[in-house]
């Protein structure tokens, strides 16, 4: 049996080179072995994709290829000490049997977090997941310097978005994967300042409903969601406040229906100037707003146009779907 070479002697050339051929778990590990190691995995740039608060005291990052669980085994959180020391954690990776637990004397679950932020360049993060809410969600903000887009679950209840949402202002992408307020009279003030922010791109899954007047509130320049119960002439108004100047980030609107409903075009263009465009006739979409669709061509549709000349088609097909386009 030979001896190994000693990993730390090498040129730091010949280490990186070895480093990027570990798992992410075997990167965490060494991480933890010194300063030196931990600099080492910083300088690889190992970014990460996003992060997933998916448990009271699990927090999941998506590195490379795998996903990698952090899980704070003794995390307990009270008035006199929200955040205590030498916490243990259990980290381990998805679909692989691989894992360790690791408590490191002094580490809050702040300094773990900062930890693990470093070593995979989290603190700048392409998309939250909020599954759950997190105990100590003011250190876990502290750890992340930016971020452009947020989602958040359906399992969570109102004072926890409301929370999470004062905490995370969205950047650019908002994910509200059902309405939690949609019973609760009181929440109409806070919807109105989610509608009237300036994201690109806001989703509303499961979303039971929808009034007229929240659609001309909405500031978003995408907006995708799921509303099976929004009438023609709902859509109708809409049509007619757009053309008289509402909704001017509006870039595209996609409505997404129960399947087997198909809008009635008659209802929908009722007292509306347009100009009907033959199915079989073939547009490129603008690049500014493929962005947010997932065609590039569009066939057919109605074209209505803005007080200022600007051009909108919109879809009512068979697909049990309303897509409203701006043209640029």
């Amino acid at each position: 049996m030979t001896n190994g070479i000693p990993l730390l002697r090498l040129p730091d050339n010949a280490i990186e080179h070895v480093l990027r051929h570990l798992s992410e778990i075997e990167i965490i590990a060494l991480s933890l072995l010194s300063n030196r190691t931990k600099q080492l995995f910083k300088s690889m740039s190992c970014s990460i994709i996003a992060i997933y608060a998916e448990d009271p005291f699990k927090v999941g990052i998506v590195p490379r290829v795998r996903g990698v669980n952090f899980t704070f085994k003794d995390y307990q959180v009270s008035i006199d000490n929200s955040s205590p020391q030498n916490i243990e954690t259990k980290v381990s990776m998805n679909g692989g049997p691989y894992e360790f637990t690791y408590r490191r004397p002094g580490y809050r679950f702040e300094e773990w977090m900062s930890h693990f932020f470093e070593i995979f360049e989290a603190r700048n993060v392409p998309v939250l997941y909020f599954k759950k809410k997190l105990p100590d969600l003011k250190s876990f903000r502290k750890c992340i310097r930016s971020y452009w887009g947020l989602s958040i679950s359906e399992d969570l209840n109102t004072i926890d978005i409301r929370e999470i949402l004062k905490l995370f202002s969205v950047q650019k992408e908002l994910t509200l994967r059902s309405n939690p307020f949609s019973k609760k009279i009181e929440c109409t003030t806070f919807l109105h300042e989610v509608y009237i922010q300036n994201y690109d791109l806001l989703y509303l899954e499961n979303w039971t409903k929808i009034e007229v007047d929240d659609l001309l509130t909405i500031n978003a320049k995408f907006l995708d969601m799921d509303c099976p119960t929004i009438p023609e002439r709902d859509l109708n108004r809409f049509i007619k406040h757009w053309m008289a100047g509402s909704n001017p980030r509006l870039e595209q609107l996609a409505i997404s229906f129960d399947e087997g409903r198909v809008l009635d075009r008659s209802a929908l263009l009722r007292g509306i100037e347009h100009q009907v465009i033959p199915d079989g006739y073939e547009r490129r979409i603008p690049e500014s707003i493929t962005a947010g669709t997932g065609f590039k061509y569009i066939c057919g549709g109605c074209d209505v146009f803005r007080k200022d000349g600007t051009r909108a088609t919109f879809l009512a097909d068979s697909y049990s779907q309303f897509v409203f386009l701006v043209w640029s």
